[in-house]
């Protein structure tokens, strides 16, 4: 009795997977009709392929009226694994020497100059210039820093000024256009300035009839006058701020005006203030002295 109609369409499809390295597509190999005479089995008629081999009853109807064969299912195969791997190659190859063309053929970098100052145009050495968080140069003792990048011409990228210690660094970043002078080696420049978080004031006093008197900032004494009434004393202060300075005369509580104080507007740049004041003092009280004599009897 011959095999079932699946367990015989299952074997084949076995075999024919062994032989391939894709999967097994989802239709059966058609089958070639061959005369057998008296050697055939009771239908006089048997079925064979290159994938197959049967009776007419061990072949599915489905795969009598398929139109491609199984040789010709093996070298599209076969055919469509060669193709898919010379285009791999070329596809590497063709990608590695533009990668490499790429490199080589990379454009120099972009280079400019950075120069602090501060707010009496004095350079300024020793700031970070930084971007997105990595110090790219240091302003050397001239207050340039050399800053090299890199991207596409005309591109624009902030850079951030950190200035040293004392010195107020800008409130925005710097924003630098990615350009090339035709000058050779001229070098765009951009300055940044970084003034001092205070001013240098000095302070002089004349004061009249004012000898020894403490001059007093923030209740501190920072001079003295001496027997002519000078003092002279030096701050650093913040610009735009107001100072008081007062002459204490609690040591001669006689003059007039008593402690006077005097107030000060710093400005934007250092400075010299001077404070004129003029005591006075009450004259001293003279009593008349009685005469002494012979005393009437």
């Amino acid at each position: 009795m011959p095999p079932g109609r699946n367990a015989v369409l299952a074997a084949n499809f076995e075999k024919t997977r062994d032989r391939l390295d894709t999967p097994t597509l989802a239709f059966a190999p058609p089958a070639r009709r061959r005369r057998h005479g008296s050697d055939g089995d009771a239908g006089g008629e048997a079925y064979e392929s290159p994938c197959t081999r049967g009776t007419r009853d061990s072949i599915p109807l489905r795969a009598r009226r398929a139109r491609v064969t199984c040789v010709a299912y093996l070298r599209l195969a076969s055919a469509m694994s060669h193709a898919l791997t010379a285009f791999a190659l070329v596809a590497l190859g063709a990608f590695g020497t533009s990668a490499c063309g790429a490199r080589s053929e990379q454009a120099p970098p972009f280079e400019l100059v950075v120069r602090t100052t501060d707010e009496t145009n004095r350079p300024l050495a020793g700031a970070l210039v930084q971007h997105e968080g990595r110090t790219l140069s240091t302003t050397a003792a001239d207050g340039s820093a050399l800053v090299t990048l890199r991207g596409p011409e005309g591109a624009t990228v902030d850079l951030n000024v950190v200035c040293p210690s004392g010195h107020e660094s800008p409130a925005k970043p710097t924003r630098i256009t990615l350009r090339r002078l035709t000058g050779g080696d001229s070098r765009p420049e951009y300055a940044v300035p970084c003034p001092s978080m205070t001013r240098s004031i000095v302070i002089v006093v004349r004061a009249e009839n004012g000898p020894n008197l403490p001059v007093l900032y923030l209740g501190r004494e920072i001079a003295r006058t001496d027997a002519s009434g000078a003092a002279h004393a030096a701050l650093d202060v913040r610009p735009g701020e107001m100072i008081e300075v007062t002459l204490d005369t609690q040591s001669n509580k006689q003059l007039r005006p008593e402690s006077p104080t005097v107030a000060l507007a710093v400005k934007q740049q250092d400075d010299i203030f001077v404070v004129d004041q003029r005591f006075t003092a009450p004259a001293p009280r003279i009593v008349p002295q009685r005469r002494r004599g012979p005393v009437p009897l």
